[in-house]
């Protein structure tokens, strides 16, 4: 059995499957045959019920098994039961992008009328990217990136 993957964790969940430059061909065919499609959790297959229903009953319709974590198994979209727990996920899923769109609109028109539009602090930031030498069990190294927050004069 050959595994492979469409590595899209760069993508947000609230991408159209459909449009993901490293999902969407596997979704289209255009990578070969497969035989299922396995995500994090639902929110990974969209933002919107609509992009997780469409993924999910293309998996059903193409005899594919979906799996996600957290669920015993793969997704069985035929099965009343687990339809309507898939559904109710999605349906969550989407009321977390509007809550979270909701939060980012009103932050946004909070800074604006503290006259900092874009959000910025207003003591100034700089990142610096520095890497530090990490032990491996190996006892190679390996560097890793680190964010240091400096104040701008």
């Amino acid at each position: 059995m050959a595994v492979k993957w469409a590595d899209d964790w760069e993508a947000s969940g609230a991408t159209d499957p459909m449009t993901r430059p490293k999902l969407c061909p596997w979704l289209r065919g255009q990578r070969g045959p497969y035989d299922g499609l396995v995500a994090a959790a639902v929110d990974r297959l969209g933002r919107q019920v609509v992009d997780c229903l469409d993924t999910g009953c293309k998996m059903r319709d193409e005899c594919e098994l979906l799996v996600t974590y957290g669920h015993g198994g793969a997704w069985d979209l035929d099965d009343q039961l687990d339809e309507n727990r898939f559904t109710m996920q999605a349906w969550g899923v989407q009321m977390e992008l509007r809550a979270i769109q909701r939060r980012d609109r009103n932050a946004n028109e909070k800074t604006r009328a503290a006259g900092r539009p874009k959000g910025k602090p207003s003591y100034g930031f700089q990142y610096v990217r520095t890497a530090a030498p990490l032990p491996t069990s190996t006892g190679r190294c390996r560097s890793v990136p680190r964010c240091r927050v400096t104040a701008r004069r």
